[in-house]
């Protein structure tokens, strides 16, 4: 299941990452991008790009990180989508979050989009508690709210 292996390598990337392991989770997100680059799925290779974006904003190799958003950035304005993707958010969040580091104008843009469908995808769930803990509980969700209030209240 190579598909299976890829879901696994992008959740043990994440895991080296929080755990500030980069070479380790460097490495966890190509084999990953690399199995969904084989299996031609586009719109999944964008989580382990985004996770090596990740790596390099951490390092602080903002230029790195931002060649790699660039790539995704590019990937979504030529008609990609993200479906089927686990965390979308978290990709739109690590776009944000290299183009904010690099001084981007775009980085608002993106952090509205990323906002709105954030919003969009809320206002589905009917309960009102679990809508709260979709924008409380993910820590994505939360933090592209927070930016979101944060840049609302400064203007």
């Amino acid at each position: 299941d190579r598909s299976g292996k890829a879901w696994a390598l992008t959740y043990l990337g994440h895991i080296y990452l929080a755990l500030d392991r980069f070479s380790n989770a460097s490495e966890s997100y190509h084999e990953s991008l690399d199995i969904r680059k084989a299996l031609n799925q586009p719109n999944l290779a964008m989580e382990p790009l985004a996770g090596l974006a990740q790596v390099s904003l951490k390092q602080g190799e903002i230029s790195a990180a931002m060649e790699i958003v660039k790539e995704i950035l590019g990937y979504l304005d030529e008609g990609g989508t993200l479906d089927g993707a686990e965390e979308p958010m978290r990709v739109w969040l690590t776009c944000y979050r290299v183009l904010q580091a690099a001084q981007d104008p775009n980085a608002l843009p993106i952090l509205e989009n990323s906002y709105l469908l954030l919003q969009e995808r809320a206002q589905k769930i009917s309960d009102e508690g679990m809508r709260r803990k979709f924008f409380e509980n993910i820590s994505c969700h939360s933090e592209i709210v927070k930016a979101w209030q944060d840049y609302q209240s400064l203007n």
